[in-house]
């Protein structure tokens, strides 16, 4: 049944109402949209290739379009849940000539992770190392499963917790890992907006990841915000204000 512009209400900071058929309107139907979706659990129904992939479809056309523009030779994950994410990394990579995957969980899902190392097309690019994403001694571990030359392009993806903390640690240990040029990557920076939906916690507002951004980006000059990728008006990823993109060394 279509939507009647009468029927959707949208207010500016200034109590006037927005057109639902603009720009403006679109964004906050969007956000509407997510807040929605996140509350009824939708991006727990998608998958890459069979695996599972906790992503919004609109944020897996962004991490898209990233990483074939980027083209990285290693990209870190942290947080590789149903391995989803690393199978699209790895699959998306084999169109300019493929990448290491490598990701870090604290909790693995053995007969997922088996799987996915037994894939033939995909399982060769990926590694999985299981610990803490924000213990130190994981340094080593991962150039042990590495390359010297798969770190010419180096980016990474932080989607373990999402706690303001965490996220901040996690920072702090990658960042300098990132290659001049590339980025850090922030999953799930509307998580501040999910603080008051259903399911949601109130704790959100401040304990989240986009805090743990802006802190991070005070104490590092080296890195910026990148605003240059920005397509959908409303993401999980968060209006790309948490891709940080590496300016020198």
């Amino acid at each position: 049944m279509p939507v009647k512009p009468e029927d959707m209400p949208f207010l500016d900071h200034n109590g006037h109402p927005i057109p639902l058929y603009s720009p403006e309107g679109f964004d906050a139907l969007s956000q509407l949209w997510m807040q929605v979706g996140w509350s009824v659990g939708y991006p727990f129904a998608q998958s890459w290739m069979g695996f599972p992939l906790i992503q919004f479809p609109q944020d897996v056309m962004r991490m898209q379009n990233l990483i074939t523009q980027e083209q990285p030779t290693l990209i870190i994950e942290t947080g590789v849940s149903g391995g989803g994410s690393m199978a699209m990394y790895a699959h998306l990579a084999l169109v300019y000539g493929g990448a290491r995957v490598v990701g870090i969980e604290k909790t693995l899902r053995p007969q997922q992770m088996q799987a996915l190392a037994a894939h033939p097309i995909l399982g060769p690019h990926i590694t999985v190392i299981q610990g803490d994403s924000t213990d130190p001694a994981i340094l080593p571990i991962l150039r042990a499963h590495t390359q010297p030359q798969d770190w010419q392009r180096v980016c990474v993806v932080l989607d373990s917790s999402h706690r303001y903390d965490h996220v901040l640690k996690e920072l702090r240990l990658y960042g300098p890992l990132v290659t001049v040029g590339s980025f850090v990557m922030v999953m799930d920076g509307a998580l501040k907006d999910m603080a008051h939906v259903p399911n949601g916690k109130p704790r959100w507002e401040t304990d989240n990841p986009h805090r743990a951004v802006q802190e991070f980006l005070q104490e590092s000059p080296a890195f910026v915000l990148d605003t240059q990728d920005m397509h959908p008006p409303y993401t999980f990823i968060q209006n790309n204000t948490l891709k940080i993109k590496r300016l020198d060394g």
